[in-house]
């Protein structure tokens, strides 16, 4: 039995979402939360280095959650499979003054 590819909705906060230029958005045929990156790499283009770095991970700085859960940082992403209606948000670390 094969694994169907899933439809998300990938949300941004805080000054994250002023970098991208976007609050949300849906991506089609993802299999892997790794998968969502290298997506978000090609729509973003110019403005991906708001959210990654040189080799297209997530930068320092920023979490990911999944469902409203924090995935830990140190986990391999290409082994986070996603379901359809799953939500991963990109959260930027707060920064006090």
């Amino acid at each position: 039995m094969g694994f169907v590819l899933a439809k998300v909705k990938v949300r941004f906060f805080a000054w994250l979402r002023e970098e991208v230029g976007l609050s949300h958005l849906t991506l089609s045929n993802v299999e892997f939360l790794a998968d969502v990156l290298a997506s978000l790499s090609e729509i973003l283009r110019d403005k991906q280095n708001s959210l990654l770095d040189d080799r297209q991970k997530l930068k320092s700085g920023i979490l990911i959650a999944l469902n409203n859960r924090i995935v830990n940082p140190s986990q391999d992403l290409s082994r986070i499979r996603l379901c359809d209606g799953d939500v991963i948000d990109f959260l930027p670390l707060g920064s006090g003054g």
